[in-house]
């Protein structure tokens, strides 16, 4: 019997901001038609059930390497409902979050998650991007 963290969180440790969490999905699209032309679309947001957000530590924000103007433009999130973000073909993370930070609905980039589909896990550092996404 293996460890499974599927709908196993804490009430104490839940910390879903008012608003919720969605998950935004980077691309979507897909060929269409007799001459398979590509046909982009909007993706559609995903709210997450089981999050905790909490602040990066030290270590996450050496990991980075300074790159961010603000070591509170960084947070970790834990997903605990069994979505997985993972890298797309180029290694680049292209979801984003969108939950607030206590004063706005701000937007998040995905720097990095580790992902453990076996445990229905994914563990998700993301930055504060300051930019309107597309």
């Amino acid at each position: 019997m293996s460890l499974d963290v599927f709908g196993f969180i804490d009430p104490v440790l839940e910390s879903r901001p008012d608003g919720g969490v969605f998950l935004v999905p980077g691309h979507e699209g897909g060929y269409t038609g007799p001459g398979g032309t590509w046909e982009s679309s909007v993706p559609e947001p995903i709210q997450l059930k089981l999050v905790h957000i909490a602040a990066a530590s030290k270590k996450d924000v050496e990991w980075v390497g300074g790159g961010v103007g603000e070591p509170r433009d960084l947070k970790v999130v834990h997903i605990n409902d069994g979505t997985m973000i993972y890298p797309d073909d180029d290694g680049r993370y292209s979801a984003m979050l969108r939950f607030t930070d206590g004063l706005a609905m701000r937007w998040w980039r995905v720097i990095n998650a580790d992902c453990r589909p076996w445990r229905n896990f994914c563990r998700v550092l993301v930055e504060r991007s300051r930019d309107e996404p597309r």
